[in-house]
């Protein structure tokens, strides 16, 4: 009887590996991440909104002022409004975001009795963009703007971070100021007890396309600049119309408007209406020249 043939080798087959079931993720985990990638494609969204937005409403670089008259401080074109025409000189200054067409009213009651003049700080209003910013440099302007109007011994008059300006001009020129008036501003030192300058929340972001594309849209908003300028204000703003917002806002407008920023961001002056007028007193007697201090209620 013959052997039975040998059987084929079977070949190797292999086994499928047997995966664990997956486990599914945590609710609050899934929420999460859906909650991070909503944040994260609304920013996108926004950023090149803000950046598309920017490009297309680039404004003008400077505009021309529609009234009043220009003088050349230390190569520096300075724009100013004058009232009245004998007594006493009085030169008024602005306040941050300001221009001369904040004192129009002050001015026509200052003018029954005074030569009156109303002064563009730099990057201010339609005085030019000089690239001097600083408190010295404001210092500087508002002097320089005395000396080569021939004004004898004015009475300097700041508003909020203008009465930072007149007090320095008062304690470093005290031979050209015949007095300082400090409305709703001290001029005290803008720094904390290490000597460094304060800064401010906002600072941080003043660079970025955001605030560029908010500052666009509430400058170029009668609407919108208007109910900012009325929570500004101390008192109701009485006489505030469409077409006073617009001539407030428009050097505003200006696309060289940045740079000022910038500095005020790194000011070396206190501008807060809140501080003492006690101590605005106390810096202004160091001057030795008489001094008014008012003060805004709401």
């Amino acid at each position: 009887m013959s052997a039975p043939p040998p059987e084929a080798p079977t070949p190797d087959v292999p086994v499928p590996a047997v995966r664990p079931a997956r486990r599914r993720r945590p609710w609050w985990w899934r929420a999460t991440r859906a909650l991070v990638g909503s944040v994260v494609g609304f920013v996108v969204l926004v950023t090149l909104a803000s950046v598309v937005f920017n490009a297309v409403s680039r404004p003008a670089s400077t505009l021309a002022a529609p009234s009043g008259a220009d003088v050349t401080v230390d190569g520096t074109r300075v724009h100013y409004q004058r009232w009245g025409s004998q007594g006493t000189p009085i030169v008024l200054v602005h306040g941050f975001a300001e221009s001369t067409l904040v004192w129009g009213p002050a001015a026509e009651v200052l003018a029954r009795d005074h030569v009156v003049y109303a002064v563009d700080l730099a990057g201010y209003g339609y005085t030019e963009y000089s690239g001097h910013y600083t408190l010295d440099d404001q210092v500087a302007l508002v002097d320089g703007f005395v000396r080569a109007m021939g004004l004898d011994h004015p009475i300097l008059v700041g508003h909020s971070m203008g009465a930072a300006v007149v007090g320095g001009v008062a304690l470093r020129h005290p031979s050209d100021v015949g007095g300082i008036v400090f409305v709703d501003g001290d001029g005290l030192p803008f720094a904390d007890g290490n000597g460094r300058p304060r800064g401010r929340p906002a600072a941080g972001i003043i660079g970025t396309p955001y605030l560029v594309s908010a500052y666009r849209l509430v400058t170029r908003s009668t609407w919108l600049g208007g109910r900012l300028i009325e929570s500004q204000c101390g008192s109701p703003c009485r006489g505030l119309t469409p077409g006073l917002v617009d001539q407030w806002l428009r050097p505003l407008r200006q696309g060289r408007r940045r740079p000022p920023y910038r500095a005020w961001r790194r000011a070396e002056c206190c501008t807060s209406p809140r501080s003492s007028c006690g101590r605005s007193r106390c810096l202004a007697a160091s001057c030795g020249e008489p001094t008014t201090c008012t003060r805004g209620a709401r």
